[in-house]
């Protein structure tokens, strides 16, 4: 587990590398600290406000989506729930039509759950000609102990077959021996 304070050099390279509302977003999220787990009714709170501040009103209040969207995860999700159970879509469609660029992926990838985030990001790594190798590697390994199994649940429902059957037929040789071991144990 990381603590609340960053290494210096961390900091200075997002300084150096971003600017704007993305780097908000960045320094927020290293400046995090362990928080409380927030009640419902923040959650709904927060979810009013996020519509307050984008799609209700001309223009968007960026600010007021770092500020929720950096919180701790558990709260984003309550507060995601809330909006849609709300508004009748999803944060993370909202977020597409008020955000561009980077910080509409950064954005998206903090108020989308976990899996559904992850099935896209695979899916985007093994549609079409070729293999992103590095993505589909960095996702399924990085994940395999965490939440690989909600992951690959997940990517059955939204693409309606198994995630190790689309690694076999993108792959070959030992790395595909590799990821289908990993989704054997761990998926």
């Amino acid at each position: 587990m990381f603590s609340a304070k960053k290494p210096a050099s961390l900091k200075k390279w997002i300084e150096g590398d971003c600017s704007g509302n993305l780097l908000k977003l960045y320094l927020r999220l290293l400046e995090r600290g362990s928080q409380s787990a927030p009640e419902e009714e923040k959650a709904e709170q927060d979810a009013k406000a996020l519509f307050e501040a984008g799609e209700k009103k001309l223009g968007t209040n960026e600010q007021v989506f770092i500020d929720i969207l950096t919180q701790q995860r558990a709260h984003v999700e309550r507060v995601s729930s809330a909006y849609a159970k709300a508004h009748g879509k999803p944060l993370e469609e909202a977020v597409k039509a008020e955000f561009s660029g980077a910080l509409k992926e950064a954005l998206v990838a903090l108020c989308m759950p976990l899996p559904k985030f992850f099935s896209g990001k695979l899916m985007q790594a093994m549609k079409g000609l070729g293999t992103d190798d590095w993505h589909l590697i960095r996702i399924i390994c990085s994940q395999k102990e965490r939440n690989l199994k909600e992951i690959a649940s997940q990517f059955q429902q939204d693409h309606k077959k198994p995630l190790i059957d689309w690694v076999k037929d993108e792959c070959s040789g030992d790395y595909k021996k590799l990821l289908v071991a990993v989704l054997e144990n761990f998926a």
